[in-house]
């Protein structure tokens, strides 16, 4: 399982919001590299505390992303608003499982989360470029 790399492509041209994301990308780097040291312990201790400071962080960035949205009229909020409450959703269930010992982040979930996150940025973000642009108003 690769590490995501940013690049030019994941630009949503709106600087904020693309700190946010690399942001992200950084924090799902770190559990990355915490998945392939292969120490169990270290794991399990980092998959409850990565994984809440990451939907800790989630929260917040969603939140900006959508008071830009708002502010910006984009006509497909309440589209993104529920493609981000079913990620939430994802999360919150990790979280859970996590709490109540029924697992640990492993290899499985973090592609999945990974790819969720690519996909989201270069499909779903990239919609709302040309109403948030600077150059619109």
């Amino acid at each position: 399982m690769p590490k995501i790399e940013w690049d030019p492509s994941f630009s949503v041209g709106n600087a904020l919001l693309d700190e946010q994301h690399q942001k992200w990308i950084v924090i799902m780097n770190d559990l990355h590299d915490t998945l392939m040291e292969g120490d169990s312990d270290r794991l399990i201790k980092a998959s409850k505390t990565t994984l809440d400071g990451m939907a800790d962080y989630v929260r917040y960035h969603f939140s900006c992303e959508e008071e830009i949205m708002r502010e910006h009229d984009y006509s497909d909020l309440a589209t993104h608003q529920a493609i981000h409450e079913k990620f939430m959703g994802r999360i919150e269930k990790h979280q859970q499982d996590i709490d109540n010992g029924l697992c640990v982040l492993n290899s499985k979930i973090m592609r999945s989360m990974q790819k969720w996150l690519q996909e989201h940025i270069l499909q779903e973000d990239k919609k709302y470029i040309s109403d948030i642009s600077p150059t619109r108003k």
